[in-house]
């Protein structure tokens, strides 16, 4: 099996063995939390799921991060049947802190794990490095520490979001149709503030290779969200280039495509890949010996699907 790239291949083997023996700088995206956390479309679906038969009286405007979870569950309104442009006027009449207050409960519900999963816990068998997590579930935090240095990149969801008493100021908040509240330090569905570059490192250090989990820089159609995080990293590519392996199951190369041209680097792969599954086929191995890393991920991917 061979990882993406615009002139070589770099195998699943070569990827694991250097996941195993060097330091790479980590970018966690919504990929590393996936299947556990819901994020995009199935986090802006419970939210309306939550709210169906029990929406306001009348259309409010909307912030920025209420317009995209809105987009993500329904698509323009002149693509919609009747039934459909009917639920999107219900969803018209969600006040804007519903918008942000349900998705960072179901979040913190979700993220209540006693266990690390694999996609978390295979960070035990890498060689200390840092970890610039883009995720506000808490789970590097919690199970990548304290072997790894985790940086915070859009901070944390506030703690007490899965209990019941915030379960009640949520029903509130809805009840009386209020605008969205400010979070300090939380950067979540918005575009990227300028304090979030004084959280990400300056150098790449002693790493040998990036790697890239499930992260989109947050692209959109007004495209990338994250723009902050993603000028840093090609600033720090080109002052000192490293291999990058961008890991995502999806057929979209438009990272990887976007840091080569932007770096003119050649040794920038598009890993196609369930980061779940591969880890999880990584942690199987026995000892530190990677040679049947291509067989394990066929067969954990083939008994994945099977349980979807």
């Amino acid at each position: 099996m061979s990882l993406v790239t615009g002139d070589r291949a770099l195998t699943l083997l070569r990827f694991a063995r250097a996941l195993r023996t060097k330091p790479a700088l980590f970018l966690l995206g919504a990929g590393a939390s996936a299947p556990f956390v819901p994020m995009g479309r199935a986090l802006a679906e419970s939210v309306a799921r939550a709210r169906r038969g029990s929406y306001g009286i009348k259309p409010v405007p909307h912030d920025e991060r209420a317009q995209i979870f809105r987009q993500l569950v329904m698509p323009r309104r002149s693509l919609l049947t009747p039934d459909e442009a009917w639920e999107r006027d219900l969803m018209d009449r969600i006040p804007d802190a519903t918008w942000q207050i349900e998705p960072l409960r179901t979040i913190s519900e979700a993220a209540t794990l006693q266990e690390a999963p694999p996609g978390y816990g295979v960070f035990t068998q890498f060689p200390p490095t840092t970890v610039i997590n883009y995720n506000i579930d808490g789970l590097a935090e919690r199970f990548c520490r304290p072997r790894h240095r985790v940086v915070t990149a859009h901070g944390l969801a506030p703690p007490g979001m899965a209990t019941a008493a915030m379960a009640e100021v949520a029903e509130g908040l809805y009840e009386s149709d209020a605008s969205a509240i400010a979070v300090p330090g939380l950067t979540f569905i918005e575009t990227e503030g300028s304090a979030v570059a004084a959280r990400l490192p300056s150098t790449l250090g002693a790493c040998g290779f990036v790697v890239i989990v499930g992260y989109t820089f947050a692209n959109g159609p007004a495209g990338f969200q994250d723009a902050t995080s993603l000028r840093r990293m090609i600033a720090l590519l080109k002052r000192l280039p490293k291999p990058v392996v961008v890991v995502d199951p999806a057929s979209s190369t438009l990272v990887a495509d976007t840091l080569e041209a932007e770096t003119r680097s050649t040794r920038i792969y598009t890993a196609h890949l369930n980061w779940h599954v591969f880890a999880g086929a990584l942690m199987g191995l026995s000892g530190r010996d990677e040679r049947g890393i291509e067989r394990a991920y066929r067969v954990a991917e083939d008994e994945y699907e099977r349980r979807r």
